[in-house]
Order: structure tokens, then C-alpha cells, then sequence
């Protein structure tokens, strides 16, 4: 049950990942959004902005090794 449970947690965080990829993606498309393109050349935002990814991605990783005994 462990086993399946940390898969299913670690596909769904990495889900959630290209969720926000693609609402990211989609925002910057937008031709009214072209001061949020020009911040993003900043550390400081572009590290805001990818800082969620890291955070799902490692959480989805300990779901995974922790559930399911790896």
C-alpha cells in the first residue's frame, strides 16, 4: 500500500509541476503581462517564481523514498 501511495503522491506533485510550468507559460504569452517578462530578468523574481518547482519536486521525492521503502 506504501509502495503505491509514495508513486502516486511523487506523479502527482510532479503534475502539479507542469500545471504551474504551463500557467506560467500562459501568462507570460499574454501581450499585457510584458512587465512581469521584463522583472523575470531579475534573480530575485526569477527565484520566486522556480523556487515552487524545487519545493514539489523535493517533496515529491521524500513521498516516494519514505512511502515506498526505496
Amino acid at each position: 500500500m506504501g509502495y503505491r501511495l509514495g508513486w502516486t503522491l511523487y506523479w502527482v506533485c510532479l503534475g502539479l509541476i507542469a500545471m504551474y510550468v504551463l500557467f506560467w507559460l500562459a501568462v507570460l504569452q499574454g501581450s499585457t503581462w510584458e512587465a512581469i517578462r521584463s522583472d523575470l530578468s531579475e534573480w530575485k523574481v526569477l527565484l520566486a517564481v522556480s523556487s515552487p518547482v524545487l519545493v514539489l519536486y523535493g517533496l515529491g521525492r521524500a513521498f516516494r523514498y519514505v512511502l515506498s521503502g526505496e
